[in-house]
Formats: C-alpha cells, structure tokens, sequence
C-alpha cells in the first residue's frame, strides 16, 4: 500500500542521503514484512484458540514473538505498548473532556 511505501521511504532517508532502494528491493520488503506480520498473527491466533478466545491481544502477539525466537524484542515492545496505551488514554480523556462542554 501506499503507506508502507512512504514507510520504507522514510526508513531509507535515514540510511544515507546517497543511497537509493530499488522499487523492486521496496516491494521485496513489503512482502517480506507481511509476510512476518502473518506468521506472529497466526501463532497469536493459534493462542487465542487454545484458550477458546477470540480476540487477540499485545500479550498474545508478544508470546508468539517469543516462542518464534524474537525475544530479544520483546523489553522494546513493552515500551512502546506502554507509550501508546499512555498516548491513547490521553486522547481519551480529551475527547472525554470535550463532551462534557
């Protein structure tokens, strides 16, 4: 999609200004990244029917990232996750705010 272009886009200005990626090398890493998206998703799935649940959550993207051999990732992640809930709670609690007007 056009996202994940401007995404791989933006990725390689930090690189080098010299450098340029190929159309056919951005579109190899799309691939590449759906790809891995699927696979975490469906170990992620794969928990959650075990568990006879239906929604998948953080923890179980992070468990299957773990059993996949990604855990070295895991301690980032958290980060992130708590700054975006932290985020998303802000962004709650203005809306909220602006109801109450």
């Amino acid at each position: 999609t056009n996202t994940c272009r401007q995404q791989i886009s933006l990725a390689s200005c930090g690189a080098s200004s010299h450098v340029k990626i190929a159309d056919d090398a951005k579109e190899a890493i799309q691939v590449c990244v759906s790809e891995f998206i699927n696979f975490i998703s469906t170990v992620a799935n794969n928990r959650c029917h075990r568990d006879y649940r239906k929604t998948v959550t953080p923890k179980d993207v992070l468990a299957a990232m773990t059993s996949l051999g990604f855990g070295d990732y895991i301690e980032p992640l958290i980060v992130f996750l708590n700054k975006h809930q932290a985020q998303q709670d802000l962004e709650r609690g203005s809306m909220n705010q602006l109801g109450r007007r």
